[in-house]
């Protein structure tokens, strides 16, 4: 939402200037994007271990399972 909005009506130098230098940085559209990449990038790597290690993780619950009774 914010990346669509900051496409839409970018804000110039003389705004960016005026804002603090966290607040410049949120409000470009590279940030956005970076943030956006970087958090698919980690969802990606997150489904892929989970994926891998769907068998291990059922054995282990299995475990649990069986030395809680």
């Amino acid at each position: 939402m914010k990346y669509a909005s900051l496409n839409e009506s970018p804000l110039r130098q003389e705004e960016l200037d005026k804002l603090g230098i966290v607040d410049s940085l949120l409000a470009t559209k590279t940030t956005w994007m970076v943030f956006l990449v970087a958090s698919a990038v980690v969802l990606v790597i997150v489904l892929l271990i989970l994926l891998f290690l769907r068998k291990r993780i059922i054995i282990a619950i299995a475990l649990i399972e069986e030395s809680s009774k």
